[in-house]
């Protein structure tokens, strides 16, 4: 809803449901929705809500209650700028940037162009206060705890006292490799974190037309959309630059909502382009040139309407190759671990100590959260383990879970005293438990797999009672 209202703000109906069609069809848009996972969804939600709520703020108004509407717009732009910084590490820089962008459009639209001064400086507070308030827990945390709120960025980040210079460079290498078209679009049979491809591949011509067009209708028309829509995704990029794993972390950009609005200019853009090529070019080819305004409208609906059906049939053919391919589903985001976690919480919790033995990157993560783990737990949880020097958290022991292979397990089972009930399961579906009347039992579910076909029905599994 919000990508169809932002592109609709300056390239109408036709250009909003056009950017829907786009987004409906993006394969990292489609993997992201189906994942749930947030530091995917919520920097691309702020994105497009932020983009959104500055352009209504900064319209010119011609109504009485202009003023009354650019407080109430700025104030929910800046109270989504602020609530953006708690979504993901990547926006405590880019929430920054936004308010900075937020407070130049004021100053231009509302201060130069309408000579309204005092309604500038009224919104600019308005903006500078909601903003603080959305990321006062952020604020608290830095001041609080300063050594773990900037932990990620130290780990993931180069040296910020690399001198201007080589900063200028690494901007220019990381934008250039950013905006080749292996990096938004696709990487030539890799995965690229992801299942088939970044965006769909019939955004290709569109997207890069969006971006001439986009400049050109900033620069020359002084269009506030445009020049909000490229500054927005220039702004979203960055922490992927500003990273040493660059086009990587591009997975937790909110750059991915805004690309299908810049399709979609690049389409609308070859859809002025049909129209004027029905305009006569002389007075004296009229009769032979000129056409009815109803019939350069069809026209450019019919080139509209054929962008429409490439982009579905690409779309189709992505999906298609993403569902022959199961392999793929578990690629990175680790789905088995979030099956786990699940039959954990439902076969789980009548065991003192249960031993996890998966691949996978934080499995202590996904099987505390989606085991039913509450928050205050999971704060309390003992845990054993090594941290890296880049400040990477390895555990074998997290609470009443263990990570550790059936030997282990075996091993400590005979070490111990055995008066508790202890659960195993692998990756592979096999549970085995231990009761302390020396019985174990052995038993395969197909709840869950590491890799191949994801099964939705598992066996029935008697209930061990605990």
């Amino acid at each position: 809803m919000l990508i169809f209202l932002f592109a609709r703000r300056f390239l109408g109906s036709s250009g909003g449901l056009i950017a829907l069609f786009f987004a409906t069809f993006s394969p990292i848009l489609i993997l992201y929705g189906r994942q749930a996972h947030e530091g995917a969804c919520l920097p691309p939600l702020f994105s497009i809500l932020v983009a959104y709520l500055l352009l209504r703020a900064v319209e010119p108004e011609e109504r009485v209650s202009a003023a009354r509407k650019t407080l109430l717009w700025t104030a929910g732009a800046g109270l989504a700028i602020g609530l953006s910084v708690n979504a993901y590490g990547a926006q405590r820089l880019t929430a920054p940037l936004f308010a900075l962008l937020g407070a130049g459009l004021i100053v231009l639209s509302i201060g130069l162009r309408r000579r309204a001064y005092k309604l500038c400086l009224g919104t600019l507070l308005v903006l500078a206060f909601a903003t603080a308030l959305g990321a006062l827990p952020q604020i608290y945390a830095a001041i609080d705890q300063p050594a773990e709120f900037f932990a990620r960025a130290k780990t993931v980040g180069f040296n910020p006292h690399a001198g201007p210079r080589w900063w200028c460079a690494q901007l220019i290498r990381g934008y250039a490799a950013h905006f080749d078209p292996r990096g938004p679009l696709f990487d030539f049979g890799t995965y690229g974190e992801l299942s088939v491809g970044r965006l769909s591949i019939a955004a290709l011509p569109f997207l890069y037309l969006g971006f001439i067009a986009g400049a050109w209708r900033a620069l020359a028309r002084r269009e506030t959309g445009s020049f909000l829509l490229l500054t927005s995704i220039l702004i979203c990029v960055l922490p992927a630059i500003a990273s040493r794993h660059n086009l990587a972390i591009t997975r937790a950009s909110g750059v991915w909502s805004l690309y299908p609005v810049a399709c979609a200019l690049g389409a609308i853009t070859i859809g002025k382009l049909v129209q004027s090529v029905w305009r006569p070019l002389s007075p004296r080819r009229r009769e032979f040139c000129q056409a009815p305004v109803g019939a350069r409208n069809r026209a450019s609906a019919l080139a509209l309407s054929a962008i429409c059906a490439i982009i579905a049939a690409v779309g189709a053919r992505n999906i298609a190759v993403y569902l022959a391919h199961p392999d793929w589903h578990d690629i990175v985001y680790q789905n088995h671990l979030v099956r786990m976690g699940r039959w954990l919480k439902d076969h789980g919790q009548g065991y003192e100590r249960v031993y996890v033995d998966t691949p996978g990157v934080f499995a202590y993560l996904y099987v505390a959260a989606f085991s039913g783990m509450p928050p205050a737990e999971f704060q309390r949880a003992p845990r054993e383990g090594t941290v890296t020097r880049d400040g990477w958290e390895k555990f074998h022991r997290f609470g009443r879970f263990r990570f550790a292979d059936l030997a282990t397990a075996q091993e400590d089972w005979l070490a111990g005293d055995q008066e508790e009930s202890w659960l195993y399961l692998n990756a592979k579906g096999e549970t085995i438990t231990f009761h302390p009347d020396g019985k174990e039992e052995r038993r395969t579910t197909l709840a869950f797999r590491a890799s191949g076909a994801l099964r939705d029905t598992p066996r029935p599994v008697p209930d061990s009672g605990g």
